[in-house]
């Protein structure tokens, strides 16, 4: 059963226009998490691990060792995204500093590529980031978006 009352009493005049129906919305639902600490957020890892809560890990077919695909030995660097670009052969790999903090990470990358590049925003390559082949330096400000072009290996 549907209830056609009005939801406020202040929007009387509001009503709706004649034989227009009422749309469904679909339920929603809500999974609160609560993660006690005793220190800061930031050395709790309270964003991660909201991260990981929101967006969990799905498991599929591979070797269950072979580790993580990049990392990052800055703990407020958070990996974002990582994918291809929208136009070449890039992979697109998207960084957001967490916690106000600034400095030089190191992101490790466990597929091959030639060669490293700060883009911007539209994926575009602005300059060379220092790499060698396997991890990839990364300087960061407080709260800044980092984004990186991995060239395909030839």
């Amino acid at each position: 059963m549907v209830d056609d009352r009005p939801r406020h009493a202040h929007h009387h005049c509001c009503a709706r226009p004649a034989g227009r129906t009422r749309t469904r919305t679909s339920a929603r639902t809500a999974s609160p998490s609560i993660r006690p600490h005793a220190d800061g957020r930031q050395d709790a890892e309270v964003t991660p691990e909201g991260l990981r809560f929101n967006a969990p890990l799905l498991h599929g077919r591979g070797d269950p060792d072979a580790g993580s695909l990049f990392s990052s030995d800055a703990p407020g660097l958070l990996i974002d995204t990582v994918k291809r670009a929208e136009d070449g052969d890039d992979l697109i790999v998207r960084l957001y500093e967490a916690h106000g903090g600034r400095g030089t990470a190191r992101l490790r990358v466990g597929v091959p590529f030639a060669g490293a590049y700060r883009a911007n925003l539209l994926e575009v390559r602005l300059t060379p980031a220092e790499g060698d082949g396997t991890d990839v330096l990364v300087l960061f400000r407080p709260f800044e978006i980092v984004t990186l072009a991995l060239g395909a290996p030839g």
